[in-house]
C-alpha cells in the first residue's frame, strides 16, 4: 500500500531522473514530499482513531511511520513519538499486541514519554507480562509525577504480584494526587469518587494482607500505625466515597469483628471474582503456590473406592482448576459460580471441561436439584459462608443416595482457637481479616449430622 501510494503521488522515475541531473535539489524535494505525506497520514490516522475505526487508523499511521527514520535522526521527535504511540494504541485495539509493544518501544526510542510507557504497561499486562508492565508504569510515573493512572495501575499490578509494600506506596501516591487537588493531576477524572473508593479498597487489602497486621507497623502518607488500623481507615474512606462498595463493607466488617455478618454477600463475592477473573489463576497457582485443587482429588482417591460419578457439581468452579482434577471420573460435570466473568475465563482456558455452567448462588441452585447429584466438589468456595446450615440443607437435598460431598474449609490455629474459646466457648465461625470465614470443627460436624449426613473423613 505504501509503495503504490507514493508511486501514484510522486512517480519514482521522475525522482530518479532529477536525482541524476541535480542531486541536491532532488533531495530537498523528496524530503519535503515525505514530510507532507507523513502529515497527511498522521491527520487521517488520528481522525480514524477518534472515530473508533482502528483498522483504518492502524493502516494510516503505519504509512506515516514509514517516513520516520530508523535509527532516529529526525528533528521532530515529539511529533514522531506521538505518531508511534497512537499507532501502538490502534494496533492494540485490533488485538495486535506484539506489534503494539514493538511500536511503543520504538516511540520511546524516538523520545521517551509518559504516555508511551503507560500504554506499553497496559499492553504488557494484557499479555500477562506483569513484571515488565510494572516497570513500564513506574517509568511513566517517573516521567510524569502527576500521572495518577500510572501510579494506580502500578499499585494494582504490584498488589497482584504480592509486592505489598511497593503496592502500598504506589496506591498512596495515586490517592494523594486525586484527593489533593491543589495541583491538577494528568488526565484528571470527571468524577474521582468511584475511583478513589476502589483505590482505597485495594490499599486496604494490601495493608491487611501484611503478616501480623495487628502488630506490624505500616506507613501511609507519613503515618506509621498498626497495619490493621490503617486498613480499617482505608476501607472506611472507600465507603465514604461509595457507600455501595460491598467489597469494602465486607472487609471492614472482618476487621471490626462484626458478629452480625453470617456470610459474604453475593454482591461482594461476585464483584471480587469479576475483578479478579483474568489474573485469578496466575495469582493462585504462581504467586500463592496454591494446590488445594489437587489435594482435594488426592483426598477423595485416598478415602473412597474408585468409581465413576454420573453427575458431579463443582461449586465455586472458578477457572476450572478443581473440575479438571475430577473430569475423568465425572459423567456430567456442572460448574457453578457467582461470577459470570470467571466462568467465561474457565471456558476460555479449558474449553469443553464443563458439560454445563450456571452463574448463580450455589445454595439456591443446590436446593433446586433434589437427589440429582452423585458427587459435590468445592475447594475454598465455602470460606465465604459463616453460617453453614443453609448450605448443608441444600447439599442434603441435592445429593442422591450413596453420594458424596468433598469440600474444604478454613480452620484456626491453636492460639487463635484458644482466644476464641476464652471469649465465647460456643463460637461456631469467625470472620478473619482476610475477609474469609474460619469454622470450628465441632460446629461443622454437628451441622452436617443434623442434616442427616455422615462424615467419612475430616
Amino acid at each position: 500500500m505504501h509503495s503504490s501510494a507514493l508511486t501514484e503521488a510522486f512517480p519514482i522515475t521522475f525522482l530518479f531522473c532529477v536525482l541524476i541531473l541535480v542531486s541536491g535539489f532532488c533531495s530537498h524535494i523528496a524530503k519535503a514530499a515525505d514530510i507532507d505525506a507523513k502529515a497527511r497520514y498522521v491527520d487521517a490516522g488520528i481522525e480514524a482513531l477518534a472515530q473508533g475505526d482502528y483498522v483504518a487508523a492502524a493502516n494510516l499511521l503505519q504509512q506515516a511511520a514509514q517516513h520516520i527514520p530508523m535509527p532516529y535522526d529526525g528533528n521532530t521527535a515529539y511529533e514522531d513519538s506521538s505518531t508511534l504511540t497512537n499507532l501502538g494504541t490502534a494496533l492494540g485495539e485490533i488485538n495486535q499486541n506484539n506489534l503494539a509493544i514493538m511500536t511503543y518501544k520504538r516511540s520511546i526510542d524516538v523520545q521517551p514519554s509518559a504516555d508511551a510507557y503507560f500504554f506499553l504497561g497496559l499492553t504488557l499486562f494484557d499479555e500477562g507480562r506483569r513484571r515488565e508492565s510494572a516497570d513500564a508504569y513506574a517509568a511513566a510515573a517517573d516521567l510524569d509525577p502527576l500521572h495518577w493512572e500510572a501510579f494506580s495501575n502500578l499499585g494494582s499490578v504490584l498488589h497482584d504480584m504480592r509486592d505489598l509494600p511497593s503496592a502500598t506506596v504506589a496506591l498512596s501516591s495515586a490517592i494523594a494526587l486525586l484527593e489533593d487537588r491543589t495541583t491538577e493531576p494528568t488526565n484528571a477524572p470527571y468524577d474521582p469518587a468511584p475511583i478513589l473508593s476502589q483505590l482505597h479498597y485495594i490499599l486496604g487489602t494490601c495493608l491487611v494482607a501484611s503478616p501480623d497486621a495487628d502488630s506490624k507497623t505500616c506507613t501511609v502518607d507519613s503515618r506509621s500505625l498498626p497495619c490493621s488500623q490503617l486498613a480499617k481507615h482505608s476501607f472506611s474512606r472507600s465507603l465514604d466515597y461509595d457507600a455501595s462498595n460491598t467489597m469494602s463493607s465486607h472487609m471492614l466488617a472482618s476487621l471490626t469483628a462484626d458478629a452480625t455478618v453470617t456470610r459474604a454477600s453475593n454482591e461482594y463475592v461476585e464483584a471480587l471474582f469479576d475483578s479478579y477473573a483474568d489474573s485469578f489463576e496466575h495469582s493462585l497457582t504462581v504467586d500463592l503456590k496454591y494446590t488445594g485443587y489437587s489435594l482435594l482429588r488426592a483426598f477423595v482417591d485416598e478415602r473412597l473406592t474408585p468409581r465413576m460419578y454420573e453427575v458431579v457439581l463443582d461449586a465455586g468452579c472458578g477457572t476450572g482448576l478443581v473440575g479438571e482434577q475430577f473430569r475423568n471420573i465425572s459423567g456430567t460435570l456442572i460448574g457453578v459460580d457467582l461470577s459470570q466473568a470467571i466462568i467465561n475465563e474457565a471456558k476460555a482456558r479449558r474449553p469443553g471441561l464443563y458439560d454445563r455452567t450456571v452463574a448463580g448462588d450455589v445454595v439456591e441452585i443446590l436446593a433446586g436439584m433434589p437427589a440429582q447429584l452423585d458427587l459435590l466438589i468445592a475447594a475454598d468456595s465455602f470460606i465465604y459462608l459463616g453460617d453453614l446450615d443453609p448450605l448443608f440443607s441444600a447439599i442434603s437435598t441435592a445429593l442422591s443416595s450413596s453420594s458424596y460431598a468433598a469440600f474444604t474449609l478454613e480452620g484456626v490455629d491453636a492460639v487463635e482457637g484458644a482466644t476464641l474459646n476464652a471469649a465465647n466457648p460456643e463460637w461456631r465461625w469467625t470472620l478473619t481479616p482476610s475477609g474469609r470465614f474460619a469454622h470450628r470443627k465441632e460446629y461443622v460436624v454437628e451441622a452436617l449430622e443434623r442434616r442427616g449426613m455422615r462424615i467419612e473423613a475430616y
